[in-house]
C-alpha cells in the first residue's frame, strides 16, 4: 500500500478532524466531526499548562478507546508538534494559503487594473 493510499484510507476511517492555526502566542483549535459539525473551537496558549489544556479538551471530544485522530497544523516541528506527538496524535503539517491567496488575489487585482 502506498503513502498515499495509506493516507485515502486513514481520511475514509476519521470522525474528527482537528485543525490547529499556529500563532506567536495564541493558537487556535477547531474540532470537527465527520459531517462538518463544530465539536469544539477554542484558543489555547503557547505554554505547556495549556498544551494540557488541550489534550484534556481532544480527549474529551472521543472516548479514550477511540484511536487518536490526526491533527492538521501550520508547523511541521515546535513544543506543541511535539506534545501532539508524543500523546499519539498523527500530525499533519498544513502548508498555510493564506498569504498565497493574498498574493493570488493581488495579481488578478493588477490584471483588471491594466486593463482598464
Amino acid at each position: 500500500m502506498s503513502v498515499q493510499e495509506a493516507a485515502v484510507s486513514l481520511l475514509q476511517k476519521v470522525l474528527f478532524y482537528v485543525g490547529i492555526d499556529w500563532a506567536a502566542e495564541t493558537h487556535a483549535v477547531c474540532v470537527l466531526d465527520a459531517t462538518g459539525r463544530i465539536r469544539a473551537q477554542f484558543t489555547i496558549g503557547h505554554t505547556a499548562a495549556r498544551f494540557a489544556d488541550l489534550l484534556a479538551r481532544l480527549a474529551r471530544c472521543w472516548p479514550v478507546t477511540r484511536p487518536r485522530w490526526p491533527v492538521g497544523i501550520e508547523r511541521p516541528d515546535g513544543r506543541l508538534v511535539d506534545v501532539l506527538l508524543e500523546a499519539g496524535y498523527p500530525v499533519v503539517p498544513v502548508k498555510p494559503e493564506r498569504d498565497q491567496d493574498v498574493a493570488g488575489r493581488r495579481s488578478v487585482v493588477r490584471r483588471q487594473v491594466r486593463r482598464r
